[in-house]
């Protein structure tokens, strides 16, 4: 994964053994602020190693949403 001026791409891994994937429950609650990458390393969800890359991937405000319709 590599993160370049706003955009993200994502690509296999030669050495996919040494790589833990995370599940799409983990990335979507990542993706959306309700995890953060250090939570997510106490919960055993991640490599302690991936926090700090996905912490500045995903790391923003918190999740919000107003309640006026």
């Amino acid at each position: 994964m590599s993160a370049a001026d706003g955009a993200v791409s994502v690509t296999p891994a030669e050495d996919a053994g040494r790589v833990r994937p995370i599940s799409i429950g983990t990335l979507s609650s990542l993706y959306s602020g309700f995890l953060s990458a250090y939570d997510a390393v106490g919960l055993g969800l991640v490599d302690e190693s991936e926090a700090p890359v996905l912490a500045r991937l995903f790391g923003g405000p918190a999740p919000w949403m107003h309640d006026f319709f």
